[in-house]
């Protein structure tokens, strides 16, 4: 909505003066030019239809606008103004809007002196725009509408100049607050302002540089902060980690090596483990005796073996032979030599005996009552040098193995 202002234009004596310059000027305004500064838009009804061009062409000093509507008071004589084409050329002054030469359909056509150059897009149209400055009319009568706020009026004709300063148009003049608006920095963005009737101020951040951050400058005396990346010196001397080293500690048994230790800003660390040297037949066994200890590599020691008797027969001779009594007993009848150990339990369950050739001779062995398994009592063995045989006693049968020429009868 836009309110109307009227005025007289008159000399000393009353006359009325017809054909007066009226400059409406926004503020601050500047008269030291006729017309002044900054023209103002004004309108020749309480109200602007908006609409929008879609196509335009020059031809003849004519340009013909396409609108997507045509408003109602968009007619011949009338005038309107076009705002944000491409190219500018077919925007319109505050001075002169374009006036209507003809309409038809969506088509208004508007005189133009100059080529405004081949259309491209855009162009916000505003009716009833009048043209700025006006003139008086045969009464010295002038009016105009305008939004609502101060204005400074000024008008020239001849040698004469009247300059008149705010001058409230739609509000009580002299002092009233006519509008509200915002300054903010760059940083941020502004919508709503000003607002002169009623609205909402909004704030929002402006889109900034990836990495950056609002800080005052890198050095120097102090200024207003901006969105920068981030400088050496803006970062505090924080107790942080400035290097990681790794040691290690490990049993005698073993070999340690650490490489690339400490770390200062990037790196691996690689740690080696392996196996100690040990003199040869060590073993790693717990303690020889008393309580559990940690182990250790060390030579084995009696305690360490399970108690197993092999008692080993050695039978050198070329026609040795052994005989085993009721109770399993080796008996020593026609054998050229014994070795080591014999068994001496009576029953002998458990025990192994273990009889060697060394001749390549074959030997026997005999037992009463059919002690050898299964319900023999002789055994056969021998012809080659190193044959042995193993005889295991077992609820008093000898159960057999051997490893060259064993016959079982």
């Amino acid at each position: 909505m836009f309110y109307r202002y009227d005025g007289w234009v008159q000399t000393p004596l009353g006359a009325a003066v017809a054909g007066a310059s009226v400059a409406i000027l926004d503020q601050p305004a500047d008269f030291d030019t006729q017309p002044g500064s900054p023209l103002a838009t004004i309108y020749e009804a309480d109200a602007s239809n908006a609409a929008t061009i879609t196509a335009a062409t020059w031809e003849a000093q004519q340009i013909q606008f396409t609108f997507n509507a045509v408003p109602d008071d968009v007619v011949v004589n009338s005038f309107f103004a076009v705002s944000d084409a491409t190219p500018a050329g077919y925007d319109s002054t505050l001075e002169e809007p374009w006036q209507v030469l003809a309409v038809n359909g969506n088509v208004v056509t508007v005189g133009a002196l100059t080529n405004p150059g081949t259309y491209v897009s855009g162009g916000t149209v505003a009716t009833s725009v009048s043209p700025n400055p006006i003139t008086t009319d045969g009464n010295g009568h002038y009016f105009f509408y305008a939004a609502a706020g101060l204005y400074s009026i000024q008008i020239y004709y001849a040698t004469v100049e009247l300059d008149y300063p705010d001058q409230g148009v739609g509000t009580i003049a002299g002092g009233s607050v006519l509008s509200v608006g915002i300054a903010a920095p760059v940083q941020f963005t502004v919508a709503g302002s000003p607002v002169t009737t009623s609205g909402t101020i909004t704030l929002a951040w402006a889109t900034e540089t990836a990495n950056t951050v609002l800080a005052g400058p890198v050095s120097g005396v102090a200024a207003v902060p901006t969105f920068r990346a981030l400088v050496a010196a803006d970062i505090p001397a924080l107790p942080y980690v400035t290097s990681v080293a790794v040691t290690m500690a490990v049993p005698g048994i073993l070999t340690q090596a650490v490489t690339g230790s400490p770390i200062t800003t990037n790196g691996t660390i690689a740690v080696t483990i392996g196996l100690a040297t040990q003199s040869a037949n060590f073993v790693w066994a717990g303690p020889t005796s008393g309580s559990a200890a940690q182990p250790a590599f060390r030579a084995l020691v009696t305690a360490d073996l399970p108690s197993v008797r092999i008692p080993l027969i050695t039978l050198t001779g070329s026609a040795d032979a052994l005989a085993l009594n009721t109770d399993n007993f080796v008996t020593t009848a026609g054998v050229d030599a014994m070795t080591l150990a014999t068994p001496t339990p009576t029953t002998n369950d458990g025990e192994i005996v273990r009889v060697t050739d060394t001749t390549g001779h074959a030997h026997t062995i005999t037992c009463s009552a059919n002690k050898i398994a299964p319900s023999h009592s002789l055994v056969t063995f021998g012809g080659t040098i190193g044959a042995w045989i193993e005889l295991e006693a077992y609820q008093g049968i000898f159960y057999v193995r051997g490893n060259s020429g064993v016959t079982v009868s």
